[in-house]
């Protein structure tokens, strides 16, 4: 291998790592492993979610829980398997948004559907400013034992 051959293929191996650590890093604060699950979060604008058609089971899941004032977000939860990735579904899912000056209400996470696979979700309304955090509690139906995580969020 000739050495601008070998430069340009050590420049691009190194710009690899350093965009694949980068990218981890920015999703870390949505994914956290605990006791062999992983659980990830994702947040979006609940006026994202109001494009569903009436009868799509994702708006029949929360229509009660959707309002259009303040700062309101739909959260998805994803439980996954650890060692084999694969998603674990007999689970009761809950979530509060905790703030500085703010303890929103515990919420049931509904059953629902993430890029084709099983998750939980549910509407939450967020302070108007500054990091917030949220509270997931995940619990095997029948089981008093629960896993309780907590993802660290900055306002959007």
């Amino acid at each position: 291998m000739n050495n601008n051959l070998a430069f340009k293929f050590s420049a691009s191996l190194l710009m690899l790592l350093a965009f694949s650590s980068v990218t981890n890093a920015d999703h870390s604060h949505q994914h956290i492993k605990s006791m062999g699950i992983d659980v990830y979060m994702m947040v979006m604008p609940a006026e994202i979610i109001g494009g569903y058609p009436k009868d799509h089971p994702e708006t029949l899941m929360h229509r009660s829980e959707r309002r259009v004032d303040g700062n309101q977000f739909h959260i998805s939860i994803g439980v996954l398997e650890e060692k084999n990735g694969r998603r674990i579904q007999n689970l009761e899912v809950s979530a509060r948004i905790i703030a500085k000056d703010y303890l929103g209400p515990v919420k049931k996470m509904g059953k629902m559907t993430m890029q084709g696979e099983p998750g939980f979700g549910n509407y939450f309304v967020t302070p108007d400013f500054g990091a917030y955090k949220v509270e997931v509690k995940i619990q095997h139906v029948n089981q008093s034992d629960a896993l309780i995580v907590t993802f660290e969020q900055a306002q959007v």
